[in-house]
Parts: structure tokens; sequence; C-alpha cells
């Protein structure tokens, strides 16, 4: 018997590391008007096109229940144990439906063990988790160590991103009216994180510029105080900033800086042009 990792799409692992490391992933959904498909089935340059082009912001959606049990049945079906990582639950429906899903498969497996983790945030700040809780699962580790890995991994980890418009997270309600209107009349450029699931405001500065500078220093005193574990560099649709910011941390501290663009559906919330770090670092951090 060994321990199976479920997560969602909106962990943006890169492919080889899912591959290697057999992580399930289920994905949500993203609907234009006139279309509507899986996130990991269009392409993000593809799908930030079509945005300028239909000058269109899409919804999102969690992925179907049934889809979900299926996902669960099969690999309980196959004598595993399950963990399963998502989205904040203040995010979207995901984690409750895991939750369904669970016990939709306790019903006919009642020895099955399967335990799901709100990670209270997104992109690779949830799929860190994910990768540590697979690091222990290939390693022959048993579920309750897997899930241990994920959730202290979940309390060493940060993620701020700075947004290149605010009128995307307005739009889908991902952020306060009021806050996105100060933004706006005052130009005050917002770096935002996740705390409890939630996006809120964690400095604010003058300039996109400056912010980039400020995310970039939180981050080194983080990993000063605490010690350093990774990092990525988040990008919407903006590579060639990304590689600039990842640049600029090699420099500090002389190592090499993966960049992971973020998908349409958070990429929908969110807007292009946004930038931002995941990581963690080897103590738990103070938020």
């Amino acid at each position: 018997m060994s321990v199976k990792i479920i997560t969602d799409s909106t962990s943006y692992i890169d492919e080889r590391i899912i591959k290697d490391y057999d992580i399930s992933v289920i994905s949500l959904n993203i609907a234009f008007k006139d279309i509507s498909f899986k996130e990991v089935e269009v392409d993000n340059t593809t799908f930030y096109k079509r945005i300028d082009e239909k000058e269109e912001i899409p919804k999102s959606s969690q992925p179907s229940l049934g889809e979900m049990y299926e996902t669960f049945l099969n690999l309980i079906k196959e004598n595993n144990d399950v963990v399963g990582i998502f989205i904040s639950s203040e995010m979207s429906g995901t984690y409750s439906s895991a939750l369904l899903a669970k016990d939709m498969v306790l019903k006919e497996y009642p020895n099955a063990k399967i335990q799901i983790i709100d990670s209270r945030s997104n992109c690779m700040q949830l799929g860190f988790s994910v990768i540590e809780a697979a690091k222990e699962a290939k390693n022959g580790s048993s579920i309750e160590v897997v899930t241990k890995a994920a959730k202290d991994n979940m309390n060493r980890s940060r993620f701020l991103f700075i947004p290149d418009t605010l009128e995307y997270l307005k739009k889908g309600g991902r952020i306060g009216e009021a806050k996105a209107l100060i933004g706006r009349v005052l130009k005050i450029i917002p770096i935002l994180t996740v705390v409890d699931g939630e996006t809120t405001i964690f400095d604010k500065v003058r300039t996109k510029k400056k912010a980039v500078n400020e995310m970039i220093n939180v981050f080194l005193q983080d990993i000063k105080k605490y010690k350093f574990g990774n990092i990525v560099v988040h990008h919407i649709n903006c590579e060639g900033e990304a590689k600039e910011i990842a640049d600029t941390i090699k420099s500090f501290i002389g190592k090499d800086i993966n960049i992971c663009p973020i998908g349409p559906v958070i990429g929908t919330h969110v807007g292009p042009g946004a930038v931002g770090l995941a990581y963690y670092t080897m103590e738990n951090l103070d938020i």
C-alpha cells in the first residue's frame, strides 16, 4: 500500500514534477460566453490572447463532483491511501467538493484512508505543499507523515504578488471594492498576499518598480531570519519581467530561480502583467 497525492490545476506544478511524483491533478474550469474548457486543456498564450482580443473576463468554476469522486475512487480501488491538497476554500468550492467525494468513497470503502487538506492558498504556495507531501509519499511514508509534511510546509511558506491592475480582482470579487478604488484613485501599487485563505494587502507603494523591489526585500529578510527553502517567480503573461526578477534574486542568493507561469483560473482573477514570488523557508514564518 502506498500514499497517492491529489491536487488541483491551480497549483501550477511543473509537468515533470507531476510525472516524477505521480501526482493526480484535477482541473478547474474556465468559461467564456461562447466556449468553456478545463484549465489544463488550454495553453496560457492562447488564453491570454483571447482575453486581449475579446476584451472579456471569463468565469472560473470548480471541478465536477463526479470527476473528483472517480479520481479518489480509482486510487482507493488500487489499494492506496489518498491525500488531497486543494486551493483555498475561501477562493473556490473545490475543497468542499473533495470532502463530498471523500464521503461518497467511504460509503463504498469504509476502511479507506483519505485526508483532505485546505491549503488556504493557491499557485505554488499550494504547489510546494503538494510537492513536499509527494516526496514523503514516494519515500514510502505513512499517510500521517505525508499529511504532516504538507501542513508543515504551509507554515513555512509565503505568496507575494503584484497585480498590474486591480480591475480583475475587483470584478472577480477577490478584493474589497474600497481597496480597489483607493488603488485606482491614489495610484497606489499594492503588494498582495494570501492570509487565512483570502487575498489581502501586504504593503502599498507608489510605483510597480518599488513594489517589486520591496517584494524581493521581504523575501531576502525572510530567508535571512528563517533560512532558505525554495522559491519560484510567478508571472501572468509577462515572462520577460519575471526573468528580470529571477536574475535579481539569483544575484543575491547565488541560485538559479525557476519561473512559473500562472494559468487561466488564477489569471482570470488577477489579470495579465502580474508578477509574484511563492517561496518557503526552513523554519516557520511569523505571518
